[in-house]
């Protein structure tokens, strides 16, 4: 028994697998060392962020396009370290000193590798992260890129179970007979199905993978970029969907020659750019709506594209008769549109929430900006450029924000 306990010390401190360390003090600390099982616990949870071996694909883009050529690049960030006993002596005025508090440095020899970085930040509270490197030897540098070194990541959930030997996962009868008060949860264990061990993904190291990550990192141009707009620099994220749009004369900008990338759009004036990037003016002109709107007369500036929209089921409006167009245009609502809009093919019909089939077509033409937190965030002028531009020109190397797992959006219009 003694052996075990060892064993078990040797293996939480050492091996990235939180599982295993719950399951063992369970298992072999049940009777007799309580203390010993709680105190390992409790050193093991300190250590919890270093356990979760992670794979992360990085992708180098150069003027908006993948950049096959080799980088070798480091991430340095800055901040400063916070400890629990710090933390309960600090006041509002308390001042940190910045310095280098985590970094890492990698190769990637052609365009999207894979490094395994387990980004570990316990006790780390980061200001700004700056990369630098070399792309095809010749020295680049992207200063305070993000504040946080941790790209959009996805949790693998491989196993269940993991013994020390053979990972498990749960069964249908094993659930049942966790929920068996008469049945100790050991004698469940019997019911987990075994998983081979090819079938786990693992690290450099032979960990099994907790998490896969995608990194995109943009090289800065050689060229010096006119701006579109006097209002839009180079530096802007949606600087080539806004210099797309103004390109093929979809938007034209305000009247004193700027285009405001960041004013939120309201759902008439998104209505009006696409629909009318798309059908001809005769058509909006000469539109006799089948559906009538409260709040949409018919001598507005934005009527024939309602009308257009709501005869060719791009836009149904509210139950209640009304269509909002003076309201900002969540996410989801321009997503719809621009599906119903783009999408070729079979007419999308929604399996869960209305608006999941529309999301998923722009996740998989990878449309939707990272600037897009939320699926209720209202839309920018320079997000729905770049959703355009994404769209028309088949732009699928760009990272893309996955917004599915954030539950559902009350009251949006459909």
């Amino acid at each position: 028994m003694c052996y075990k306990v060892v064993v078990l010390i040797i293996f939480n401190l050492f091996l990235p697998m939180t599982k295993i360390a719950t399951r063992f003090l369970c298992k072999f600390l049940w009777v007799g060392f309580s203390i010993l099982g709680i105190s390992l616990v409790m050193v093991f949870a300190a250590f919890a962020d270093v356990a979760e071996p992670t794979l992360t694909k990085v992708y180098f883009e150069k003027d908006d396009k993948p950049f096959d050529g080799s980088v070798d690049y480091s991430v340095k960030c800055y901040g400063y370290y916070s400890y629990p006993d710090d933390r309960e002596n600090e006041t509002p005025d308390t001042k940190h000193k910045t310095e280098l508090v985590y970094s890492y440095s990698a190769t990637c020899p052609s365009y999207e590798c894979s490094i395994y970085e387990n980004y570990y930040l316990n006790y780390k509270e980061i200001e700004y992260c700056d990369l630098e490197g070399k792309a095809d030897s010749k020295p680049f540098k992207v200063g305070k890129f993000a504040k946080t070194p941790v790209p959009e990541c996805k949790d693998l959930q491989q196993y269940y179970m993991y013994d020390g030997d053979h990972y498990y996962k749960r069964t249908a009868e094993y659930d049942a007979c966790t929920e068996d008060d008469s049945v100790s949860i050991f004698d469940c264990d019997k019911l987990l199905e075994m998983i081979p061990d090819s079938e786990i993904q693992k690290d450099s190291n032979g960990n099994s993978l907790d998490r896969v990550c995608e990194a995109h990192f943009s090289i800065p141009s050689d060229e010096v970029k006119e701006k579109p707009f006097p209002d839009v620099e180079a530096t802007h994220d949606d600087y080539y969907g806004i210099d797309y749009v103004k390109e093929k004369g979809i938007v034209n900008g305000y009247s004193d020659g700027t285009f405001k990338p960041d004013l939120e759009v309201n759902r008439a004036e998104f209505l009006k750019i696409i629909v009318g990037a798309v059908f001809d003016k005769d058509v909006i002109g000469k539109c006799v709506p089948e559906k009538s709107y409260k709040d949409v007369p018919a001598k507005e500036w934005y009527a024939p594209y309602v009308c257009v929209a709501g005869n060719n089921g791009i836009v149904t409006g509210y139950s209640n008769g009304v269509f909002k167009p003076m309201d900002p245009i969540k996410f989801v609502e321009a997503a719809k549109i621009v599906a119903k809009v783009y999408q070729s093919g079979d007419t999308v019909e929604a399996t869960g929430q209305w608006y999941e089939p529309f999301v998923k077509f722009l996740q998989t033409k990878k449309a939707v900006p990272m600037s897009i937190g939320s699926l209720t965030k209202d839309v920018t002028r320079g997000e729905m450029a770049e959703m355009i531009y994404r769209i028309k020109e088949n732009i699928t190397h760009k990272e893309s924000k996955d917004l599915l797992q954030d539950g559902v959006c009350n009251g949006c219009l459909q």
